[in-house]
This record gives C-alpha cells, sequence and structure tokens, in this order.
C-alpha cells in the first residue's frame, strides 16, 4: 500500500472527519456506513478506483440503503426486523447479502488516575461497568483482576457511541454473551440504552476516543485502528478469557488476559464452521488465544437491484467491489491497517456469494 496515502487515511480518520473518498472512476459504486473498517474501505476505493466510501455508522449506512440512495452499504451488524421490513417495503422486497470483509478487534481503552499501562478486565466485569453495576475503580472486583495496582476511589466515567453503531453491537453482543444481567438489562443493540449515570456519548469511533482521551477515570469502546491512531495503545485492557490448559500433567480451566491485536483477533476466526447467511459472529469466540472482542464487519448488497430501483450498471459495480475486497493485495493490506484478513474459507464462500446478486 502507498505509505503516504494510508498515513493521509488514518490522519482523517483521527481527526474524526467524515470519510468520502471522491470516485476516480466513471460509474464506480457508491458505499456509506460503519466506521470501524473506514480507514481499510476508503483506501481499497483509492487504490482501485471502483468505489467512494462515506463513513457514518452502520445505522446511517443502512438507513442509506434502505432508502436507495447508495449502491452498498456497510455495517458491523447484522439489520433488525424493523430494518429487514423497512428495506424490503422500499426497495421492491429486496433482502440483503452480507460479505464479510475484515477481522478486527474493539479495544477498552481506560484513564485511569495514577495508574499506568494496561490493566485486566474479565467479562463479567465489564458488563457491570457498562450496566452501572460497577460504579467505582477500587471495586472489588477490579482489583482482584490487577494484584498490585493501586486504583483511585473515584467514580468510572463510560465513554459510549451517541450514533447508531455496529461498534456498539458488536461490544454489547459480547456484554450479552459473557453477562444474563447485561443481557436482560441492556442487551445487544446498535443503539444501547445505557444507563443515565456516568455515561459520555461521542460520535463515531473517533468521538469515543476523544472522550476516552479528554476525562480523567474514563473507559470506552474503540476499533483498533482509531484508538491506536488517537493514542491509547498504552491503555488497552487485556480482556479476560477462560481456557484449558495443561499443568502438572493435570488440565485446569484458567483465565487468560489478551491484548488485542491483529494476531488476537485474526485467531478468533478459527472456527470449523460458519453461518450459511455469512453473518458470523466473532465475539467471544472460543478460539484459543483468540482476543474476546473481536468482529468482522459487512458490506451490504441487495439481492435484487432491478427490483431494488437500481440500475444493472450499479449492481456490476458493486460485484467488482467485491470481487477487489476479495483479491489478494485488499486482504494483503489490513494487516498494515490494523485489521486481519479473512481466512480462506470465509473468502472462498464470499466470492461464491456474488454470483447471488441479481
Amino acid at each position: 500500500m502507498n505509505r503516504t496515502l494510508r498515513t493521509s487515511l488514518i490522519g482523517m480518520v483521527a481527526g474524526g472527519a467524515i470519510i468520502a473518498i471522491p470516485a476516480v472512476a466513471l460509474g464506480a459504486a457508491t458505499g456509506s456506513g460503519a466506521s470501524f473498517p473506514a480507514t481499510a474501505y476508503s483506501a481499497w476505493c483509492q487504490e482501485s478506483g471502483l468505489c467512494s466510501y462515506t463513513s457514518k455508522g452502520s445505522t446511517g449506512g443502512i438507513n442509506d440503503l434502505i432508502n436507495g440512495v447508495v449502491d452498498f452499504a456497510a455495517s458491523d451488524a447484522p439489520l433488525t426486523p424493523q430494518q429487514l421490513s423497512d428495506l424490503a417495503s422500499k426497495r421492491g422486497g429486496a433482502t440483503p447479502l452480507y460479505f464479510p470483509t475484515l477481522i478486527g478487534a474493539i479495544t477498552v481503552p481506560t484513564n485511569i488516575d495514577g495508574v499506568s499501562g494496561n490493566i485486566n478486565l474479565d467479562g463479567s466485569t465489564l458488563a457491570g461497568i457498562f450496566q452501572g453495576t460497577i460504579t467505582s475503580w477500587n471495586d472489588a472486583r477490579i482489583r482482584k483482576a490487577n494484584p498490585g495496582v493501586r486504583f483511585p476511589g473515584a467514580s468510572i466515567t463510560k465513554c459510549v457511541r451517541s450514533d447508531g453503531s455496529g461498534t456498539s453491537f458488536g461490544f454489547t453482543s459480547y456484554l450479552s454473551k459473557v453477562s444474563s444481567s447485561f443481557r436482560a438489562a441492556i442487551g445487544a443493540s446498535q443503539q444501547p440504552p445505557w444507563p443515565s449515570s456516568g455515561v459520555v456519548k461521542g460520535t463515531r469511533n473517533p468521538g469515543v476516543a476523544a472522550c476516552i482521551k479528554s476525562n480523567s477515570n474514563s473507559i470506552g469502546y474503540v476499533d483498533i485502528s482509531d484508538a491506536r491512531d488517537a493514542g491509547l495503545t498504552a491503555k488497552f485492557s487485556k480482556i479476560g478469557k477462560n481456557e484449558t490448559v495443561k499443568k502438572n500433567g493435570k488440565r485446569q480451566r484458567v483465565v487468560k488476559y489478551i491484548l488485542p491485536s491483529s494476531g488476537s483477533a485474526s485467531k478468533a476466526a478459527n472456527l470449523p464452521r460458519f453461518k450459511s447467511d455469512l453473518t458470523v459472529s466473532l465475539t467471544a469466540s472460543p478460539a484459543k488465544g483468540a482476543y474476546p472482542i473481536t468482529i468482522t464487519t459487512w458490506m451490504l448488497a441487495y439481492s435484487n437491484y432491478s427490483a431494488a430501483g437500481k440500475s444493472s450498471a450499479s449492481r456490476d459495480s458493486v460485484k467488482k467491489v467485491l470481487n477487489y475486497v476479495y483479491s489478494s493485495a485488499a486482504q494483503g493490506s489490513l494487516r498494515e491497517l490494523r485489521f486481519a484478513p479473512l481466512p480462506s474459507g470465509l473468502v472462498t464462500a464470499a466470492k461464491a456469494q456474488i454470483k447471488k446478486i441479481k
């Protein structure tokens, strides 16, 4: 990848700007949506000349697809039943086809007075923090996972997304899997009903990263690329995961705390099979060494472009984009962009699905 291009793209994301790379070829596909993969999508569009992309959050992209103003959308969350109904009613009965594009980690950075480096958090404790049942940094459950660390008795400020977000969906999906209490109180959602106390909202992932940096004793959730660009790497939490290890000739369950990286995110996709519609969930992956809050993200295409009121040129341009996405050039650029490529089996399944676009 062109290093100057990569640097300029990352700078735009870090600054919180909406990315809209102009199309460089007549008839190139237009897309909008998730901010989580925006760095990669914008780079791919620029380098291939096949598309333009506007980062506005998953819900915004889905709404654009429903209203027919883009050729493809991007989302880190499957459509809700209401969104599916709206799409079918406004776009001639069309349904979405999900095309996974990359793998990435949702980081959990902190900014705690007097605490440097990475802290440990297990899933149930993290769920308690964002549910609002753990409100102070010196809570016994936090201290137990971090022996020797002196936490202040300060209240916890939670930085969350203000807009409809696939990152929010991925984060709350993980918390719902590891905590029945969180699942009942908040659940997995593009726009979670966060508790009103101790919450500060930011727009898109760069806004959440800025919230963490500017608020003492805060914690939030951000894609790895935006978090690194904001200088939060040293503040990433290690997330606990139960794994079986062999010790003294016996197998036993232990909690391993894992840092987010392209490598630990990639391991989350080491699964025996994927859902037929490719809406694979990688959060709380049972794969050994996998970072627990890993997601994939999708480009969304109409199942039938003619029924949706779109032209055959629009359909064909989206097919070209998807074929580029699954090329060795596009997938090979992902680690430099701080993501991980898809496993070969998922690439094969996704490429085969392109033929379903009518």
